[in-house]
C-alpha cells in the first residue's frame, strides 16, 4: 500500500524591522533582518541598494546599525539569506529621514527608588505607577532580565493567582514629551516554602515519578532544615505488600537513611556524617538499575545495593514529603513511622525541579520563614527561593552579587535584549546565551543543530551516569582553532572543590585530568593535534591507572603508590559534565584548572562511562551559543550515531532533531519498550491478566485464564486428567476437595 501525508508548507519569509518608525537627522537607528520558517547556516548579508555603505553605519550579525543618522543614509536596503539548498530569500526596506523638522529634545529621564510589594502564593496583587503627569501618557512594564508584558499599557497591572515565579523587579516606565520616569517595584512572593510541623500529620501529595526517565535511573537532590533528627522526609511506593516496589528517604539520629526496592529486597543506605539541627542541608542520591549512592553535605558516597534480579523501579502511586496520610499502608520496609519536622526549600527529581507550592494535596504544612537569616545587603530585598540557601536577595540598581555586596555594578541587559535566551552583564556591555536552537548576537536566528559547532564562549551539558570506580569518555571531535581550551569538564561541587575530570587541548596534544582527593593526575597524549582534523578520543580512569587514546595513539599511566588507594574508590562527580566548554555562571572550575577558554570546533559523538551514545541534542540539560557544525549535511545522522529504533523516525520540524517513537517504544532512541499492559485493549485480552514483567523483553506477561494459553493468551487448551506448569502456572481448587487430605 501507499501512504501520502499531505502537510501544510511553513511559510519562509524574511522582513527587515526598524526600531523606530519616524526617523530624524540625529537619531540613532537599527534595521534587524528577522527570518521566518528557515533553517539557516550563516547570517543574514546586507547592503544599501544602489550605493556604498556610509562610514557611520556598522554591521553585526542581522542588526544594520545607523549612528548620528543624516539625509545621506535615506534609501532602500536590502537583506538576504542564503538556505541550504542555495536558494535566496530577500526583503528590502527605504529608510526616510526627515529633515525639514527640527529636533527634540529627548525627554528627562528620572528612576526612583525602588518599593516593595508582598503577596501570598495564588493570591492576587497590583502593582502601580502613580505618575501625576501631563497627558498624553505612555506606559510601558518590563520585568529585570524578562520579556516585556504584552498588553498593558495602563498605569497599573493586576497578577491573578501569583506563582513563586512571579517574584522579582517589575519596572514601568511612563513617559510624555517632557519626562521619562522609571517606577521599580520589587514583588515578594510568600508561602513557598514548607514547614512542616507534625502537630497533626504534616505532608504534602505530589505527583509521583513514574515514567521511563524514573523506572532505570533515578536523581534526587535536596535541601532541608531539620529541627528533629528523626522523620520521614520523601515517600513514593506502590502500596504497603511486601516485594512491591518503593523508595524512602529519612532521619534517623541525624543520619540521613535512603532505602528503596525495586521488586527483590530492600537496599538500605545510612550516611555516615549526621546534618545538624536548624541548618540547611543538601542531599544528593543516585540510582541506577539495582545500586544506589547518597551524598550529605557533600560527603560520599555511601553505597548500598538491592538484592535480586529485578532492576527497574515502577512508582505509579502519589509521592509525599514530611509524611504520610498512614503508616499502615506504605511498605513495611519503609522503616519510618514517623514524620519529618522542619522545611525543605528544594526538590529536583531527573533534572526536574519540583515547584512545591503546586501540591496536589496539603496537611497542616506552615510557611518556612527562610529570610529570618538573610544576608541581604545595601538594601536589598529578601524572596524566599527554591535554593540550597532558601532564599534569594532580589539587589536594587548598582548593587550585584549573592548578597548585593558588589557596587558599582551597572546592568547593560534589558527585558528581551536575548529573546528566550539569557543575557548575562560583562565588564563593558553584556552578551547573550542563546538556548540550542537559537543563535545571533540577541538569540534572534532559529537554527537546526544536529552535530554541534562551539565558539570558544559555547557549551553543551549532560547529566553523568552512575558508575563505581572507574570513569570514561569516548568523543569525536575536530578544532578549527588549536588554542589551548576545555573540551569536557566535571566536577563534585559547583564551588569547583573536591573531585573533577577534564579533557582539555593544550599545546597540540590532549589531556586528560582527574582528581578523587589526593591531587590532580595528568596524562599526556603524543598525538600531535591539527586545526579541522577529526578525533576520535578515549579517556579512562579504570582503579589506579590512566588511559587516554587518540586516534589510535594510546598513553597509559600507572599512579603513584601512595594515591592508589584514594583513586581507587572512584570518582564522585556531581554536576553535569559539560562539554565544549562550560557554564561560569552557574559552576566554578578546580583551582587547578587554568585552561578555561572554550574550545573553537565541532563534537559529533559522545559516550559516558561506556553508554550507549549520548543524543548530544536532546539529552542536553543546558545549552549556551551552539550552533550547527559547517560541512556536516543536516541529512547526516540527525538523530544521532545509533539512530532511532523499533520503527521510529527522525523529527527536526521544531529545529532540534528527536527521534518520534511509535506508541509501543520510549526513550532516546526509541530503545524502551512502554508499559503495554496500560494500552486499551491490552495483548492479553479478555482471555488473561496483563503483568508488567521486568525480566521480559516485552516487558509483560499474561496469565491466562482457565482454558487458555500461549503468549497472548490467543490459544485454547482442553485440559484433561493431567497438567504442567510454568513459573508463573498455578490451579484455583475448590476447598472441599481438601477434606480428604
Amino acid at each position: 500500500s501507499v501512504h501520502v501525508r499531505v502537510e501544510r508548507a511553513l511559510s519562509e519569509r524574511v522582513f527587515i524591522m526598524p526600531s523606530i518608525d519616524r526617523i530624524r537627522v540625529g537619531e540613532t537607528v537599527d534595521l534587524r533582518c528577522v527570518t521566518e520558517g528557515i533553517f539557516v547556516l550563516d547570517q543574514p548579508q546586507w547592503e544599501k541598494v544602489g550605493g556604498g555603505i556610509s562610514d557611520n553605519v556598522s554591521i553585526r550579525d542581522n542588526v544594520l546599525l545607523i549612528h548620528d543618522v543624516t539625509t545621506d543614509n535615506a534609501g532602500p536596503y536590502r537583506c538576504w539569506i542564503k538556505k541550504p539548498n542555495g536558494q535566496i530569500v530577500e526583503d528590502t526596506y527605504r529608510l526616510e529621514v526627515q529633515a525639514d523638522e527640527p529636533e527634540r529634545s529627548h525627554p528627562t529621564v528620572q528612576r526612583l527608588a525602588e518599593k516593595t510589594k508582598t503577596v501570598r502564593v495564588y493570591e492576587s496583587v497590583e502593582i502601580e505607577c502613580d505618575t501625576g503627569l501631563e497627558p498624553p501618557v505612555n506606559f510601558i512594564w518590563t520585568r529585570r532580565n524578562g520579556q516585556l508584558l504584552a498588553n498593558q499599557t495602563s498605569s497599573r497591572i493586576v497578577l491573578n493567582n501569583v506563582l513563586p515565579s512571579d517574584a522579582g523587579e517589575y519596572l514601568c516606565v511612563a513617559s510624555n514629551s517632557e519626562v521619562k520616569i522609571e517606577f521599580p517595584t520589587f514583588l515578594v512572593v510568600k508561602g513557598t516554602i514548607p514547614r512542616f510541623t507534625q502537630q497533626s500529620l504534616s505532608f504534602l501529595k505530589l505527583k509521583p515519578m513514574a515514567g521511563q526517565s524514573g523506572y532505570l535511573k533515578l536523581d534526587i537532590l535536596m535541601s532541608i532544615k531539620p529541627e528533629r533528627p528523626n522523620g520521614l522526609i520523601l515517600y513514593n511506593g506502590e502500596g504497603k505488600t511486601p516485594g512491591k516496589d518503593f523508595i524512602a528517604m529519612g532521619l534517623r539520629n541525624s543520619r540521613v537513611e535512603f532505602r528503596f526496592d525495586v521488586g527483590s529486597g530492600e537496599a538500605v543506605i545510612t550516611s555516615n556524617n549526621t546534618v545538624p539541627m536548624g541548618k540547611w542541608s543538601n542531599i544528593t542520591v543516585k540510582r541506577e538499575r539495582k545500586e544506589g549512592r547518597l551524598w550529605v553535605n557533600g560527603i560520599g558516597p555511601f553505597i548500598g545495593t538491592s538484592p535480586g534480579r529485578y532492576q527497574g523501579l515502577d512508582l505509579f502511586e502519589p509521592m509525599y514529603l514530611g509524611s504520610v496520610p498512614n503508616y499502615s499502608a506504605i511498605s513495611p520496609a519503609a522503616g519510618f513511622d514517623t514524620g519529618f519536622v522542619g522545611c525543605i526549600s528544594f526538590l529536583k527529581i531527573n533534572n526536574r525541579v519540583e515547584e512545591l507550592s503546586k501540591a496536589l494535596e496539603k496537611s497542616d504544612v506552615s510557611d518556612c520563614d527562610t529570610c529570618s537569616e538573610s544576608s541581604c545587603r545595601n538594601n536589598g530585598v529578601c524572596q524566599e527561593s527554591p535554593n540550597e540557601r532558601g532564599f534569594q536577595c532580589l539587589c536594587p540598581r548598582g548593587f550585584t552579587g549573592q548578597d548585593c555586596q558588589t557596587t558599582g555594578a551597572t546592568s547593560a541587559c534589558y527585558p528581551g535584549i536575548c529573546n528566550e535566551g539569557r543575557c548575562v552583564n560583562t565588564h563593558t556591555s553584556y552578551k547573550c546565551q542563546c538556548k540550542l536552537g537559537t543563535a545571533g548576537e540577541n538569540c534572534e536566528l532559529k537554527v537546526t543543530v544536529n552535530t554541534p559547532q562551539f565558539f570558544g564562549d559555547s557549551f553543551l551539558a549532560y547529566p553523568i551516569p552512575a558508575a563505581t570506580s572507574d570513569f570514561s569518555l569516548y568523543l569525536e571531535a575536530k578544532f578549527d582553532n588549536v588554542r589551548n581550551s576545555l573540551l569536557a569538564y566535571a566536577g563534585q561541587n559547583q564551588n569547583g572543590h573536591g573531585d573533577f575530570a577534564s579533557l582539555t587541548l593544550r599545546d597540540h596534544h590532549i589531556e586528560f585530568t582527574v582528581d578523587t582527593g589526593s591531587g590532580p593526575e595528568t596524562i599526556r597524549n603524543a598525538h600531535r593535534v591539527e586545526p579541522g582534523t577529526w578525533l576520535k578520543i578515549s579517556a579512562e580512569k579504570k582503579a589506579d591507572e590512566l588511559s587516554l587514546n587518540v586516534n589510535g595513539d594510546i598513553d597509559d599511566k600507572i599512579l603513584d603508590a601512595r594515591k592508589t588507594r584514594a583513586y581507587k574508590k572512584g570518582l564522585n562527580l556531581l554536576t553535569p559534565l559539560y562539554l565544549g566548554g562550560y557554564d561560569d555562571a552557574s559552576i566554578s572550575l578546580h583551582p587547578s584548572m587554568y585552561i578555561k577558554d572554550g574550545i573553537i570546533g565541532c563534537v559529533k559523538s559522545l559516550k559516558i562511562n561506556g553508554r550507549p551514545p549520548t543524543h548530544l541534542i536532546k539529552n542536553a540539560v543546558a545549552s549556551s551559543n551552539v550552533g550547527q557544525c559547517p560541512g556536516v549535511s543536516f541529512n547526516d545522522d540527525l538523530c544521532g550515531e545509533q539512530k532511532c529504533q523499533n520503527g521510529g523516525n527522525c523529527d527536526y520540524s521544531e529545529g532540534i532533531p528527536v527521534c518520534a517513537c511509535t506508541s509501543d517504544y520510549g526513550g532516546t532512541y526509541c530503545e524502551i519498550k512502554t508499559n503495554q499492559c496500560g494500552k486499551d485493549p491490552n495483548p492479553c485480552g479478555s482471555q488473561g491478566v496483563c503483568q508488567r514483567e521486568k525480566s521480559n523483553s516485552e516487558g509483560y506477561r499474561c496469565d491466562c485464564f482457565f482454558g487458555f494459553t500461549g503468549t497472548t493468551c490467543q490459544e485454547r487448551t482442553s485440559i484433561t486428567t493431567e497438567i504442567s506448569f510454568r513459573r508463573n502456572s498455578y490451579v484455583e481448587l475448590p476447598g472441599h476437595l481438601t477434606q480428604q487430605w
